[in-house]
């Protein structure tokens, strides 16, 4: 599947991917993840070009409400961890010269309750519209230190809920219901 989402007050797009075994047709237990990347944008801190990348994965246990209907509802519940980087872009993609670097990044404990409206479209194919909300542990990047700096007086780069927040994507399902 693929999204929007908000990471740190910017533009996010995700892709996500998952598996599942389905029981009794109503409930899918099984294992998944997001990547997602945010829209560079200029830190004034840094006088740079930076976004942020990460992704996360875990464990998914989906009920699937009225599954023999052309349109039903699931209500996904991910929990799991994951990771976020501060990454700054310089030179340019034509180019061979194109580079990153890591600013800081940070580790992280996530649940994702989500609700999905889901429709048949073929006996082995479901196309469903997802709205999830994200909650996770406080995250909290850092700026680098300057020289002789002590590092746990440096800048955070955004606040610790930065990841906390709604993802509205579609999702393709192929298999046996």
């Amino acid at each position: 599947g693929f999204g929007y989402t908000e990471v740190g007050s910017q533009d996010a797009i995700y892709f996500s991917a998952q598996g599942a075994a389905i029981v009794n047709h109503n409930m899918a237990i099984g294992g998944g993840g997001k990547a997602f990347i945010s829209r560079v944008a200029y830190d004034q801190n840094l006088n740079d070009d930076f976004n942020y990348v990460g992704g996360y994965a875990g464990l998914i246990v989906q009920p699937i409400v009225g599954w023999n209907q052309p349109v039903h509802v699931s209500f996904p519940v991910l929990i799991g961890g994951g990771g976020i980087g501060y990454i700054k872009h310089w030179g340019e993609y034509e180019d061979d010269d194109y580079e990153f670097d890591d600013e800081d990044s940070y580790a992280f404990f996530v649940v994702e309750p989500g609700l999905e409206v889901e429709f048949n479209m073929v006996k082995w194919m479901r196309l469903a519209a997802t709205v999830s909300y994200r909650y996770t542990t406080d995250i909290k990047l850092r700026y680098r230190p300057l020289e002789g700096q002590n590092p746990s007086q440096t800048a955070y780069i955004a606040p610790d809920d930065m990841l906390r927040g709604i993802n509205v994507g579609l999702v393709f399902k192929f298999g046996r219901f």
